[in-house]
């Protein structure tokens, strides 16, 4: 199989819905609606458009080696000392703070606007060393790159550093071309160990071990109550279909919309933290009601449609759809082909394009704001920057053969 299929955004939205949908037809659990014919008929319909969007795409789409970057050093002594700046703002590391008994959540971490930069561009740059690394396969960008992980680790944001880890499997198989049978076999047995542990895990840290605990809870069906499925697995599951039963779940529940546009451009198609600053969280009134909508108290994601529906009927799926392949068609069709930073830009797209089952991924600004690095340092490979004195950065773009020189 092409590993190229992974590294199309378009295709990567059908693979991540397509999954929920086979995983949602399992029946595993009685509080899942039935599948609607309107919410098949949205769902294929995007497909169809996504697969077309993605063959046009294609041809733009592949993998290029690059060389590593004599600026890596510098640019990520840069990063540490800008963390270390915002500790102390801070006044402690929130993973220490967490264990000594600190009540604290990454969201209120660092300082205002400075760290929405700082961390995205930590996260675009950690995906980027990666691809030097699939290139050179020097070791020591591998180095880099676990370094690039760890303030997603230290300030506890295991969704920035999930999203990341993402992008970077992206990258290695967009490099490796294709996947032999026995890679598929490995990774599946890898799958299903990960995912038992994930249940494991689960059952233990929130219903001391007892494995039936989460099933009663979510009121899972009697078939597979007896079945011989290990209930660890349940976990799985729930996780990865609930997104869409909530969302399954708006589009029978939710009758009355309050057709706000205004709102709904603003917490839907713009990143969190513009939104936060047109429309506060508090006077957001969908927003705030939206769990009235989900099938259970504790299940609150309901991927990229959920809020969109409750906002505007159906005009919400379908305005946020069209918004979401247009741009992201846009944005690989005016993207430099030959930039090295295209497979970064392209890894990011994906990611949004798999997490949209999740959430809106476009008003996601940890994830959403990457984007623009790697599109605006393509521009500036037009240069060639050369520091007399001070060999940190050389960017580099063939059409032009002007040299500035900058003294230091």
């Amino acid at each position: 199989m092409k590993t190229k299929l992974f590294a199309n955004p378009f295709y990567c939205y059908v693979l991540s819905f397509g999954l929920a949908l086979l995983i949602y037809s399992w029946g595993w659990s009685e509080i899942y609606p039935t599948l609607t014919a309107d919410v098949s008929i949205f769902l294929i319909s995007s497909f169809m458009i996504a697969l077309y969007l993605g063959k046009k795409i294609s041809y733009k789409i592949e993998y290029k080696k690059i060389t590593g970057s004599d600026a890596s050093k510098s640019i990520i002594m840069l990063i540490i000392l800008s963390y270390i700046v915002e500790f102390t703002y801070n006044k402690g590391i929130p993973i220490f703070l967490l264990f000594s008994g600190a009540d604290l959540a990454y969201m209120d971490f660092g300082i205002p606007t400075f760290h929405v930069i700082l961390h995205t561009f930590t996260c675009f740059y950690t995906v980027y060393t990666f691809h030097q690394y699939t290139s050179t396969k020097d070791n020591r960008l591998l180095l880099f790159v676990i370094i690039l992980l760890l303030p997603n680790i230290l300030i506890v944001n295991r969704g920035a550093l999930i999203m990341t880890l993402t992008a970077c499997l992206i990258v290695y198989l967009f490099s490796i071309g294709k996947v032999l049978l026995s890679r598929v076999v490995v990774l599946l047995i890898s799958a299903c160990i990960f995912f038992y542990g994930f249940g494991y895990l689960g059952n233990a840290r929130s219903f001391n071990g007892d494995p039936y605990a989460f099933l009663r809870l979510t009121k899972a069906t009697d078939n597979y109550t007896e079945s011989l499925i290990p209930k660890e697995y349940y976990w799985f599951y729930i996780y990865a279909s609930s997104p869409f039963a909530n969302f399954q779940n708006a589009t029978l529940t939710s009758v009355k919309h309050r057709y706000d546009v205004g709102t709904f451009i603003t917490w839907e198609l713009l990143p969190d933290f513009i939104s936060k600053r047109i429309v506060p969280m508090e006077a957001d009134y969908d927003g705030l009601n939206r769990l009235d909508y989900s099938i259970n108290p504790i299940l609150t994601v309901g991927s990229i449609y959920f809020e969109p529906y409750i906002r505007l009927g159906w005009y919400g799926p379908i305005l946020v759809f069209l918004f979401y392949v247009t741009f992201v068609y846009f944005y690989i069709k005016t993207f430099p082909r030959h930039s090295k930073y295209f497979t970064s830009g392209l890894a990011i797209l994906c990611v949004i394009s798999v997490f949209n089952m999740f959430e809106n991924m476009i008003n996601f600004s940890g994830l959403s704001f990457q984007m623009l690095f790697p599109f605006i340092l393509s521009r500036l490979e037009r240069y060639r920057v050369r520091f007399i004195g001070f060999n940190v950065n050389r960017v580099r773009f063939p059409l032009f053969a002007k040299k500035i020189r900058f003294k230091i």
